[in-house]
């Protein structure tokens, strides 16, 4: 499988994993609480996105981190700093790619 198709295959299960938590979530309140109100659904979305961008930065900097230490600790075998060097050039436009067209749906 292509790292694009994993990558794919990730995102969507991830996706519908938060889709079921926070209908569950929502039903649940609904049995015990009445309908949430406007004010409950934008905190609940607020707290998710917030999550899911701390995620999203969280693994930008560790592979940043990863990637430059491979690229230039002392002793590292040429072949890996090229793959490191790769990994910053592939992965340098999509995160900030991702947090724009994150921020953008807003």
């Amino acid at each position: 499988m292509s790292d694009k198709k994993s990558d794919e295959t990730l995102l969507k299960t991830w996706a519908e994993t938060q889709r079921k938590l926070l209908t569950d979530w929502l039903d649940t309140l609904r049995r015990f609480g009445g309908t949430p109100t406007l004010e409950l659904w934008t905190k609940t979305v607020d707290a998710w996105q917030s999550s899911v961008k701390e995620t999203v930065d969280a693994r930008a900097e560790f592979t940043r981190q990863l990637t430059d230490t491979l690229a230039n600790a002392k002793g590292t075998p040429e072949e890996l700093r090229s793959l490191a060097g790769l990994v910053q050039r592939c992965t340098g436009d999509q995160f900030p790619t991702r947090t724009w067209s994150w921020s953008a749906s807003r």
